[in-house]
């Protein structure tokens, strides 16, 4: 093999890596990309002893897909004999939003002015 031969072939095998690195830093920045979406609304919760309620949310950004972990959490100002909770409804979650359930487990009915948030990451 001649050297222009030697040289043309090493050429080519040096485009090839960096087009296959190329590949590979395309595929690392599409999986760091992060999609954050965040949810507060003042409201007022009414939710009878045990009952729960869901409330409806809708993300400013819509998520890129459905994928994306969520947590809720509600803050009222007394929860009398228990506490009050709130969770994302399993199969609730969509690009445009998810549900949040509250739910009462304390001994008086509620109805009273509440936070509820919500942050997502995906």
């Amino acid at each position: 093999m001649d050297a222009v031969a030697a040289l043309t072939e090493r050429t080519e095998a040096a485009e090839r890596s960096i087009a296959a690195l190329a590949k590979r830093t395309d595929a690392l920045e599409a999986r760091t990309t992060v999609w954050t979406g965040h949810f507060t609304q003042e409201t007022t919760v009414q939710v009878a002893v045990g009952g729960t309620r869901d409330i409806p949310i809708t993300w400013a950004t819509p998520a890129p897909s459905t994928t994306y972990s969520a947590a809720a959490a509600v803050s009222v100002a007394a929860a009398l004999l228990g506490k009050v909770t709130a969770t994302v409804k399993q199969g609730s979650k969509t690009k445009t939003g998810c549900v949040v359930t509250v739910q009462n487990s304390g001994l008086v009915t509620l109805a009273i002015g509440a936070e509820v948030s919500v942050i997502a990451v995906g």
